[in-house]
């Protein structure tokens, strides 16, 4: 497997480099820096439509303690957030490691159409236009480990706002994830009817090995 070195650098809590945004106060069209916990992500998609612009891409869905299934019962899917990465790296999409872990996003573009859609573009060389880390929540839930197991680029700042930002959210992951009803899966059928399954649903099984 192969080792990754990150380099946090560190900075005085009395001037704050970032100022990051609840997900339900991301209204305006813009950019944003925010927190969110994930509950879905696609693995990485190549899109080679334009020859000149390969790239690959992926969708996660995120929540926090404002937006959430348990707030927001009725119109769920009108709250949460879609965050599409794209990228000419494929090393640059996240491959998540559990529902329920935690994802920091900076300069992120918030352009809602249909759906509140957060777009993130890395792009080739050091050009970072947007950036993300993302760091152990329902994966390791009692961690105190603040290093992220996954990063767009080694270098990256981290104040002692980040540190209560992910402390609180573990503690909310924690409570969230044990009340009944606070994931939500629409079309959910046992395996053995697997031959029903439409190009879109889900299931619910039991891991036995």
């Amino acid at each position: 497997t192969t080792k990754h070195i990150y380099i946090i650098k560190m900075t005085n809590n009395l001037s704050l480099k970032y100022i990051y945004t609840p997900l339900s106060s991301l209204t305006d069209i813009g950019e944003y820096n925010f927190y969110g916990v994930i509950i879905d992500s696609s693995f990485p998609i190549l899109d080679s439509s334009s020859p000149d612009n390969i790239h690959f891409e992926c969708m996660l869905k995120l929540i926090d303690q404002n937006v959430n299934l348990l707030t927001h019962p009725s119109n769920y899917q009108d709250h949460i957030i879609n965050l599409i990465i794209k990228t000419s790296d494929k090393a640059n999409i996240p491959f998540i490691h559990n529902i329920g872990d935690i994802i920091r996003v900076h300069r992120g573009y918030y352009s809602p159409k249909k759906r509140r859609n957060v777009y993130l573009q890395i792009l080739k060389g050091n050009q970072m236009k947007s950036s993300w880390c993302v760091f152990s929540g329902a994966s390791d839930i009692l961690s105190r480990e603040m290093t992220p197991y996954l990063c767009s680029h080694q270098n990256f700042t981290f104040e002692q706002q980040d540190r209560h930002i992910i402390e609180n959210m573990r503690m909310w992951i924690r409570n969230y994830f044990d009340k009944e009803k606070s994931l939500l899966y629409e079309r959910e059928y046992p395996l053995l009817e697997r031959g029903l399954f439409g190009s879109d649903s889900d299931a619910l099984v039991q891991v036995v090995h």
